[in-house]
This record gives structure tokens, sequence and C-alpha cells, in this order.
């Protein structure tokens, strides 16, 4: 049981076995629910959602009155470790600028454009779809970036993008409605891009 369980458990279990002198059956279900319990303390992600599952039920029910205080207020949730970013290999992204086959249509010139932009740039897509037209500047070959916490920052590009900037920004315009949107990038329909749009050309 060592290897499963930590050693006080082991000793616990003696102490139930040959001390207390238990049946087989109440060990067994002593065993079992420590094995449960142990178990389930190595998912501190799956605590804390039943901790703040808990904190919201009682903070509800202070809120109608039912109860004066909450017996959760003084525990803490488990802190956990982040999950490291998954990331593309640079070969792979050559492959898939230089290899795969986009339309020709605008769609496709938008498709190829959204992937070469968050591959150069490494923007986020929330970042990218709030990008304005005005921010994008390609006579100075950068792009200004409105960031988490408003934070602004500028992102030189290649000028091999800038080329492809230009293009997008030619066949942009006869969009319908394109002219009122603030926006860089849109739609097929002239309707400022949306992360779901993304997710689901991409």
């Amino acid at each position: 049981m060592s290897d499963i369980h930590p050693p006080l458990v082991d000793d616990f279990f003696n102490h139930l076995k040959f001390e207390k002198r238990y049946s087989q059956h109440t060990l067994r279900a002593y065993l079992d629910d420590l094995t449960v319990f142990f178990q389930f303390l190595k998912v501190p992600r799956s605590i804390n959602r039943k901790i703040s599952s808990l904190k919201s039920f009682y903070r509800f029910c202070m809120l109608k009155g039912h109860v004066s205080a909450s017996p959760l207020a003084a525990i803490k949730v488990l802190k956990t470790r982040k999950r490291l970013p998954s990331y593309i290999e640079e070969s792979q992204m050559q492959q898939l600028l230089e290899q795969v086959e986009f339309s020709d249509d605008y769609s496709g010139r938008l498709q190829y454009l959204v992937v070469a932009v968050l591959y150069h740039t490494g923007m986020r897509v929330s970042e990218l779809v709030g990008l304005k037209a005005m921010h994008v500047d390609t006579t100075r070959m950068q792009i200004k970036v409105l960031g988490k916490g408003n934070k602004e920052r500028i992102i030189p590009v290649h000028r091999d993008l800038v080329g492809e900037l230009e293009a997008y920004r030619a066949v942009r315009i006869d969009l319908e409605h394109a002219a009122d949107r603030v926006e860089f990038f849109l739609t097929e329909k002239g309707k400022p891009l949306a992360a779901r749009y993304l997710y689901i050309r991409l």
C-alpha cells in the first residue's frame, strides 16, 4: 500500500487490523474510502471547482438569510501547475504557409493572412480580431496592438508580410460596409472578424 498511500495510512491500517481487530469487510471499506480520498487529492483542479461551487452556494444561503456565515470562508483553493502552452514547430508553419493551397478568393486570402499574421507577430487571437485598420502601418512596417490591460505595444512587420497586408487591404476596400468598419479584418460579408470565425475556418 505504501506506493499508493502516504506511510501513515499503512500505520493506520495496521492499527485497525491488529490493535482494533476490525473485520476484513470493515478494513476493506476503510481502505477503499482512503484510496478514493487520496486519489482525489491528486486532482487540485477538481477540488478547486468543488470549493468554488460550495462557496457560491453558501453565499447564496447568506444572501437569502438561511445562514449567517459560510463554513467555507477560511478554506483556500489549492495551487495548480500552469499548463505549458502548446506550440507549432517552425517547419510545420512553413509547410502550412508554403504548401497548403488556400483559395484565391477573398475567404482564402483572409485565412492565409490570418495565419501569417498570427505566426509572424505572435499576437493573440483576441488582439487580431480587435486590430484596427488605422493601426496597421505598412509604411513604417509596424502594427500597433492593444493587449491585456489596454496596454499598447508596437510590433515590427517583415517586408514579406507587409506585401500581404497591402494586398488584403486592396481587396478589403471592395467589401460591403468596409468603409464604415474600423476593424482591419472583416468577413466576406463585411462584418468584424470574431474568434469563433477563426476557430471554425482555421
